[in-house]
C-alpha cells in the first residue's frame, strides 16, 4: 500500500456504533471473526486507548505503524494510542479475541494501582507490539472474558467502573505476568532514535491535533526542528508530519459529519479552522466534495 494518500480512522466512535451498538462503555471486549475485521479495519487505524488482540484460530496480516506482522493463533497484539493499525486480509475461519480499553476510563483509575504501571510498558512495546503465546497462556488469558463481560453488562451496579476495573486487572496482571516471563522487557531490540521520536510524535499528535495543525509545534514540545522531526517521521513511515495531521483532521472530520448533528462551523470551529470557509477547502481538497455534500451521501 502506498503512504502517499492514507486516510486514518478513529474507532472509538466506530467501535460503538459498528461492532457494539448497545455497549457505551468505556471498556469493550468482543470475540471477533473475519467479517468485520476485513469490513472495519482494512484502513489505517489509530484508537484513544489500549488494545489486546488475542488470536484465536485463522490466520491475518496486521500493519502496525506500517510494518506487517503475521498473525496465528495464540499470537497477542498490544495496541496503545502510538501505533496505527490496519488489517491487511484475515482467512475466513480468523477469530480474535478484541479488549479495548478507553484512555478516558484509564485516566479515571487511582494512579496507584498495578494495573496500569504493570501493563503500561506491555502497550508501549512500541517496537514488538506482536507476542506468541503458548496455548495454554491463551487459555489462561481468555479465562477472564465471562467475569469482564458480566461486570460490563451489570451498567445498573451502584459500584459500576469499580466493578469492571477490578476484572480487568486479572486478566492484565496475567497478560503482564506472561510478557516479564518471556523478558521481553529486558531484551528486546532496542528502539531507534528514530522509532521513539515517531512514538512520541504520534502520541502527542493523537491528543493535540484537533487544536495544534502546524509542525513547529510538535517539533517545538519534542525540543527538535521541523525539518528534523519531518524527516525523521518519514524516514520511519513513509509520511510526512503534515500527512499525519491532515489526515488525522480529515479521519476526525468525516466521523463528526456522519455521527454528530453540529453544523459545518460548529465542526469547522471544533478543529480550530479559522472559519467554515478554510474547513471546506480543507475538507474538499482531501475528499473531492464539500462536507455538506459529504455528510448528504452518508
Amino acid at each position: 500500500m502506498s503512504n502517499s494518500n492514507i486516510h486514518i480512522q478513529n474507532i472509538n466512535s466506530l467501535i460503538i456504533k459498528e461492532i457494539q451498538r448497545n455497549d457505551t462503555s468505556s471498556v469493550k471486549i468482543m470475540e471477533l471473526n473475519c467479517l468485520p475485521v476485513n469490513r472495519l479495519l482494512n484502513t489505517p487505524s489509530h484508537f484513544d486507548g489500549n488494545i489486546t488482540i488475542l488470536v484465536l484460530s485463522g490466520h491475518s496480516r496486521i500493519s502496525i505503524n506500517f510494518q506487517e506482522y503475521e498473525l496465528s493463533a495464540n499470537t497477542v497484539v498490544l495496541l496503545s494510542p502510538s501505533h496505527i493499525f490496519r488489517f491487511t486480509e484475515s482467512s475466513d475461519d480468523f477469530r480474535c479475541l478484541w479488549l479495548a480499553v478507553e484512555k478516558s476510563f484509564m485516566n479515571e483509575m487511582d494512579p496507584t494501582e498495578i494495573i496500569y504501571v504493570r501493563t503500561k510498558y506491555g502497550v508501549s512495546l512500541f517496537n514488538q507490539p506482536v507476542v506468541q503465546l503458548t496455548e495454554n497462556e491463551t487459555k489462561r488469558l481468555t479465562s477472564h472474558t465471562d467475569a469482564i463481560n458480566n461486570a460490563i453488562a451489570n451498567n445498573a451496579h451502584y459500584y459500576y467502573k469499580s466493578m469492571v476495573f477490578y476484572t480487568i486487572m486479572p486478566f492484565f496482571l496475567d497478560l503482564s505476568d506472561i510478557i516479564e516471563k518471556k523478558n521481553l522487557v529486558d531484551n528486546h531490540e532496542k528502539m531507534s532514535r528514530c522509532q521513539s521520536i515517531t512514538k512520541t510524535f504520534i502520541e502527542l499528535l493523537t491528543t493535540n491535533y484537533q487544536q495544534e495543525h502546524s509542525v513547529n509545534f510538535y517539533a517545538e514540545a519534542m525540543h527538535l526542528t521541523p525539518h528534523h522531526l519531518t524527516l525523521t517521521v518519514k524516514k520511519t513511515t513513509g509520511q510526512t508530519v503534515c500527512g499525519f495531521i491532515y489526515e488525522m483532521l480529515y479521519s476526525e472530520a468525516r466521523s463528526m459529519l456522519t455521527q454528530s448533528k453540529l453544523s459545518v462551523q460548529e465542526i469547522a470551529s471544533s478543529l480550530n479552522f479559522s472559519d467554515q470557509s478554510a474547513f471546506g477547502k480543507f475538507f474538499k481538497r482531501k475528499s473531492g466534495i464539500s462536507p455538506l455534500e459529504y455528510r448528504k451521501r452518508s
